[in-house]
């Protein structure tokens, strides 16, 4: 189980960060996906719920692949007028957003088995902060373009740091799996 938690975790550690040499990602996040997804298939065999979580990591595979030639952060919020990019950046956005959702299935899944009761609760709570907030972000973000572009600094700030808080204690949250047997 470490090591399917460990690709997991390193998994997402791609996808989270995004650095660009040139115009090419070197943290890939099909690579990071493909990390995900090897290390879900492991505990797929044990926890079904796992599979929802392979197909759609899989699908992220695939549709991300355009990712590693294009900046999300040049084109986050430069415009008001959505470009085909940042459509694309949505929808991926969203996918992952449902492969997240699965993956929390599959967290709550595990640690309900293995008899965690402090991390069963930890996990069942931050799901629901975690996709409460991930979603408010969506609703916010597609109501930007018609405001003022001032409004639009101060909650692209905030927007920033929430998604890096949220996704900094995924992460964390990930690494706490890693020392279940």
């Amino acid at each position: 189980m470490k090591s399917s938690f460990t690709k997991i975790f390193w998994g997402f550690i791609f996808v989270f960060l995004e650095l660009h040499i040139m115009v090419i990602d070197i943290l890939p996040d099909p690579l990071g996906y493909y990390l995900i997804y090897s290390g879900i298939t492991a505990l797929a065999k044990k926890y079904f719920i796992g599979k929802k979580a392979s197909t759609w990591s899989i699908v992220l595979i695939i549709f991300s692949i355009p990712s590693i030639f294009i900046s999300q952060s040049s084109l986050h919020m430069t415009t008001q007028i959505p470009s085909f990019w940042s459509i694309y950046y949505t929808v991926l956005s969203i996918l992952k957003l449902i492969l997240i959702f699965y993956v929390f299935q599959l967290l709550v899944a595990i640690s309900e088995q293995v008899a965690k009761k402090e991390l069963y609760m930890w996990t069942k709570k931050f799901f629901g902060i975690y996709m409460t907030t991930m979603i408010a972000i969506y609703l916010v973000e597609s109501f930007g373009m018609n405001m003022v572009s001032d409004i639009v600094v101060v909650m692209g700030i905030f927007i920033i740091l929430a998604v890096l808080i949220i996704e900094i204690m995924f992460l964390v949250l990930i690494y706490k799996y890693r020392g279940l047997n």
